[in-house]
């Protein structure tokens, strides 16, 4: 091989470390909602129980209390796949030589953290809105 060829596949060849640890902070970012969905959204449900109101809500808070009891029973499942991607991912960022591992591992940290963070916006907002309500119907009566 001569010099320029060389030097074209050390130019080309992605950076293993650098895809490696794009994936595990874009993985990271998805425990922020997971936490919130299973630590703080089950105290909001037992208020709306309590209150009495858990079939009048409005329907994505609904859809977030189901999705909290789903990965209450489901969590080893959700645990098994995520780390499956992020160790698939994180494998191909480091036996494959190229540049599009790093590429997807950007792609997929960019992503996760758009993804996250509109995760929480709406769990906040799905959790809170009805409780101020119910504050203000409590506050009347």
């Amino acid at each position: 091989m001569t010099q320029a060829t060389l030097a074209r596949q050390q130019k080309s060849a992605g950076h293993p470390v650098a895809g490696s640890l794009l994936a595990i902070s874009g993985g990271l970012l998805w425990l922020i909602p997971v936490a919130v969905t299973v630590f703080v959204v089950p105290r909001f449900v037992e208020v709306f129980e309590k209150c009495g109101k858990p079939g009048q809500l409005p329907a994505v808070t609904q859809a977030v209390m189901a999705a909290a009891n789903g990965l209450s029973v489901w969590w080893p499942a959700a645990a098994l796949v995520w780390l499956g991607v992020l160790s698939g991912l994180g494998l191909v960022c480091v036996t494959v030589r190229k540049a599009w591992p790093v590429y997807v591992a950007a792609l997929f940290a960019g992503l996760s953290l758009l993804g996250a963070g509109v995760a929480v916006v709406l769990i906040v907002l799905a959790m809170f809105l009805p409780t101020v309500t119910l504050v203000e119907t409590l506050g009347q009566g």
